[in-house]
């Protein structure tokens, strides 16, 4: 069950990867501006981030559950409203809608997942690795559905095939979720099987980089939040199609999920210099390439 559960960021992000994909390629395709076209990153992340903010006063383990199938449903229903009303300043308040329902999922997931997590001794790295891979290959699995639906098989309506999707799968959020919270009690009931392997690592002499890993973090957050907000319609100027479009961003944070499961079995990565170096220079190669 916990393997499941572990599909959930994997789920909504796929949905916010899919919104933040077709709403910037629509608005870039119909002539919309950069300033216009970047917008809908900077809308969504300024609601997410406030909805996380404020949604911290009164999250705990006994709502956890339920904030998470609200915001299955709030996605559902907001993927339904790009559906039907498509105009160019509705395109914004279903932006604002999905950062609010994506803010309700992001916090809770993690006080749910961790309710249901019966092996306390499963390690940060463990942890860490899988919740990277799962949110990222959400992200990447939007755009690899956009690719499909509307890049390869209907290239005149395939985005709305793509928003009919989207809100399957925040109904189906809110289905596991719902399944999940009631079988928890037969889960919290099993013994645990604490992972001897991680909890004999000793961390204590280990030198002190949490500076620099919010460096790393700021640094990389900002480059792929600059990919996903020009990059759309940059490939409208270069007159590149959906699938295309479509492919490289799904390309990028696929990267990004199986490399942090590459990293799984690791203790140590995170206290050495030169991994961490060799990370930020091709990011930052990368980001000079596109």
């Amino acid at each position: 069950m916990k393997i499941i559960a572990g599909l959930l960021p994997m789920l909504m992000n796929m949905v916010i990867g899919v919104v933040l994909l077709i709403t910037p390629l629509r608005l870039a395709t119909a002539g919309a501006g950069a300033v216009a076209v970047a917008a809908t990153l900077v809308t969504w992340s300024l609601v997410y981030a406030l909805t996380i903010g404020a949604l911290g006063r009164i999250l705990n383990e006994q709502n956890a559950a339920r904030l998470v199938m609200g915001s299955g449903i709030l996605v559902a229903l907001t993927a339904v409203g790009l559906i039907y009303f498509d105009g160019l300043y509705l395109q914004f308040f279903w932006i604002v809608l999905t950062g609010v329902g994506s803010g309700f999922f992001a916090g809770p997931v993690q006080v749910f997942m961790k309710r249901l997590e019966n092996n306390a001794a499963s390690g940060v790295a463990r942890a860490t690795a899988m919740y990277t891979f799962s949110w990222s290959c959400g992200f990447a699995s939007g755009p690899f559905a956009v690719m499909l639906l509307w890049g390869l098989w209907a290239p005149q309506d395939g985005w709305k095939y793509c928003y009919w999707l989207t809100a399957l799968v925040g109904i189906l959020i809110s289905l596991i979720t719902f399944i999940l919270d009631h079988r928890s009690g037969k889960l919290a009931a099993q013994p645990a099987a604490g992972s001897a392997e991680e909890s004999s690592v000793d961390y204590s002499g280990q030198p002190d980089l949490v500076w620099l890993g919010w460096i790393v973090l700021l640094g990389g957050v900002i480059s792929s939040t600059i990919l996903r907000a020009n990059f759309p319609y940059k490939a409208a100027v270069m007159q590149w199609d959906t699938a295309r479009t479509s492919w490289v961003m799904a390309l990028v944070f696929y990267t990004q999920g199986f490399t942090a499961l590459a990293l799984w079995k690791s203790r140590y990565w995170m206290y050495r210099q030169k991994p961490i170096l060799g990370a930020s220079l091709l990011g930052l190669a990368g980001l000079l390439l596109f």
